[in-house]
C-alpha cells in the first residue's frame, strides 16, 4: 500500500513562501512540528507559482529526505523537477490532469519514464468546485478506474483529489450570509398555483380564456377557416 488511507492529512507548502534564511524556509519547520505530532506521512501541497513551487519542494523533499512525503503535485508543464526531488528523496508524488483519462494517463506515462515507480504516483483527476464541474470529475473517475480493471497500468494507482479547494475559491465561499436570506414562500399552500401549472401542460390549453389566440384558431378551424401555421388541433 503506498499510502495509509488515515495517513493523508493535508499540509499547505504555499501559505508561507518567505525565506527565513539563507538554508531553510519556514514551511519546514512547520512540516517538521507536523509529523513529529502525527507520525505518519503527509500531503504537502504547493503553488501554482511554479518556479517558487519547485524551490519549496526541492528543499522540503531533501529536509525530509525518507519520510514518504506526497508531494502536490506534478502536472505536464511542470513536473521535472519536482518528479526527480521525489525519486532522490524516496518520497510520493501526485500527478494532477485536468479531468482528461487520457490525459492523466499520459502524464503517468512521462512520470515513469523519469523513472518513478507506479506505486509512487497518485492520480489527481482535478475538479471543478460544484455542478457539472463535480459530476465530470466523478465520471472521469469513474473512466480511469474502469480502465484498470481493464488492465491499463498507466491508470492503475491510487486516486485523490481536493474540491475543498476550488469550493473555496468560488463567489459564494466569501460572501456574507446576507446574500444568501431568501424570503419562504409555500407554493403548495394555494392549489391555484398547481392548476395553473396544470393548465400549461396541456395543448389545447384547458383554460382557452387565457389564450385569445388559440381560441381564434380553434374556432376558425371548426368553421372550415384554415388554422394558424403551426397548430394542429386533432
Amino acid at each position: 500500500m503506498l499510502v495509509r488511507k488515515t495517513s493523508l492529512l493535508p499540509v499547505s507548502a504555499c501559505t508561507k513562501l518567505t525565506l527565513r534564511s539563507a538554508s531553510g524556509w519556514a514551511e519546514a519547520d512547520l512540516i517538521k512540528d507536523v509529523l513529529k505530532a502525527v507520525g505518519v506521512p503527509l500531503i504537502v501541497t504547493g503553488t501554482n507559482h511554479f518556479e517558487k513551487n519547485n524551490a519549496v519542494m526541492k528543499h522540503i523533499a531533501e529536509t525530509f529526505a525518507g519520510e514518504n512525503l506526497l508531494l502536490n503535485w506534478a502536472e505536464t508543464d511542470n513536473y521535472r523537477t519536482i518528479t526527480a526531488a521525489a525519486m532522490g528523496y524516496n518520497h510520493c508524488i501526485v500527478a494532477q490532469a485536468p479531468i482528461d483519462v487520457n490525459m492523466s494517463k499520459q502524464l503517468n506515462i512521462l512520470l515513469t519514464n523519469m523513472g518513478v515507480a507506479p506505486k509512487k504516483i497518485v492520480i489527481d483527476p482535478y475538479t471543478g468546485a460544484l455542478g457539472y464541474g463535480l459530476e465530470y470529475t466523478y465520471s472521469v473517475m469513474e473512466r480511469i478506474r474502469t480502465s484498470a480493471f481493464a488492465g491499463n497500468a498507466m491508470l492503475a494507482m491510487p486516486m485523490v483529489t481536493a474540491p475543498g479547494y476550488e469550493v473555496a475559491r468560488t463567489k459564494e465561499s466569501k460572501a456574507p450570509v446576507s446574500a444568501f436570506r431568501m424570503t419562504y414562500v409555500d407554493l403548495s399552500s394555494d392549489p391555484r398555483c398547481m392548476d395553473g401549472y396544470v393548465k400549461a401542460m396541456f395543448l389545447p390549453h384547458t383554460d382557452s380564456d387565457q389564450f385569445p389566440g388559440l381560441a381564434t384558431a380553434l374556432g376558425n378551424q371548426k368553421k372550415g377557416t384554415p388554422a394558424i401555421s403551426g397548430i394542429a388541433v386533432t
